[in-house]
């Protein structure tokens, strides 16, 4: 050490050298030109390196109960909720958490130590664990902690690193909270319809009270059954906005259903909506009622998913009557 002093002393064009190369080096890592330091969230780098145009699977579960795990799986240009059976999934709920995962950074660590997880909600009941894949292969997986700043940020960590990671999103919100009907598409109606778009409307139950068969010919709509005859647009005004926004409260899995339902015998409803590409149906079957709280169950033709609707998602179509007179102004 003494003679490398003794050096630089007696050299003095070396030491200026050393100098401006020192000089040099702690300008590059000030302006950071080749971005080798995040400067803010947004530059720093995502928990999952794939964007998410390549996420094709997502593993969701609350730590604490592995049982309650459930995945979303991308089909085509389909996502589909997979728990007990496949369900389709809510594109908007899937958009919004793609989104949220893709935007959590490894910016701001409010610690470091393993003793203090639990403080940022680790290892506790509401604890949730996030896994994608991409091509079949895990990216890995994060837990969400507890949440900060009034519900606008999630303690976060990678894998089981010792780091938590302040993230500046509501991770747990996007991710349904560990739920997964909460990425279950729940509406029934036909996307970006409207009531001028339906043209064909047939509910047949057990009563024939109820039952009827409504047709639009040359703008204007014909009964076709139980009689024939013209049926006034103002009639239908309520009925047309009604099967556009159907809409379930929750959904049931497997059978459970059946042992709620009352006396009620199924029934079906069908109505045709006009598209760009031709006319698209929507064929629900009403399997019941439920005994007590009078809620419908209700699936789409052909498919597995049970849904629950409120009596009152119903009443307009089950209360409307073909024959009755319009009323007078």
């Amino acid at each position: 050490m003494n003679q490398a002093l003794t050096t630089l002393k007696n050299n003095r064009a070396l030491s200026l050298t050393l100098a401006n190369v020192a000089i040099y080096l702690l300008a590059i890592l000030a302006n950071d030109p080749f971005a080798w330091f995040a400067k803010s969230y947004q530059t720093a780098p995502a928990f999952f390196a794939s964007p998410p145009e390549a996420i094709s699977k997502l593993s969701i579960q609350k730590t604490s109960a592995p049982e309650a795990s459930f995945t979303l799986e991308k089909e085509g240009e389909l996502w589909f909720v997979h728990k007990q059976g496949k369900h389709v999934a809510d594109p908007e709920k899937i958009k919004t958490l793609l989104a949220s995962v893709q935007n959590a950074k490894r910016f701001t660590i409010v610690t470091s130590s393993k003793d203090k997880a639990k403080d940022f909600g680790f290892g506790k009941t509401d604890e949730l664990r996030i896994e994608a894949f991409a091509a079949d292969k895990s990216q890995g997986y994060m837990l969400l902690g507890s949440l900060a700043g009034r519900g606008s940020y999630t303690h976060v960590r990678w894998k089981d690193e010792n780091d938590i990671y302040l993230v500046e999103d509501n991770l747990k919100s996007s991710a349904g909270r560990g739920k997964f009907d909460d990425f279950i598409e729940k509406s029934l109606s036909p996307k970006e319809s409207k009531a001028e778009d339906i043209v064909a409307i047939s509910l047949n139950t057990g009563d024939s009270k109820t039952s009827y068969n409504l047709v639009l010919e040359n703008k204007k709509w014909q009964l076709k059954s139980p009689v024939e005859k013209e049926v006034p647009a103002s009639l239908l005004q309520s009925l047309l906005s009604k099967l556009l926004s159907i809409r379930a409260s929750e959904v049931i899995l497997g059978d459970e259903y059946k042992k709620l339902i009352g006396g009620s015998q199924p029934s079906e409803l069908k109505f045709s909506t006009k598209f760009k590409n031709g006319t698209i149906p929507t064929e629900l079957v009403i399997l019941g009622q439920d005994k007590e709280s009078k809620s419908y169950f209700v699936q789409k033709k052909g498919g597995n998913t049970v849904y629950k609707l409120s009596e009152y998602e119903l009443q307009a179509i089950f209360s409307f009557d073909p024959l009755a007179e319009p009323p007078k102004n």
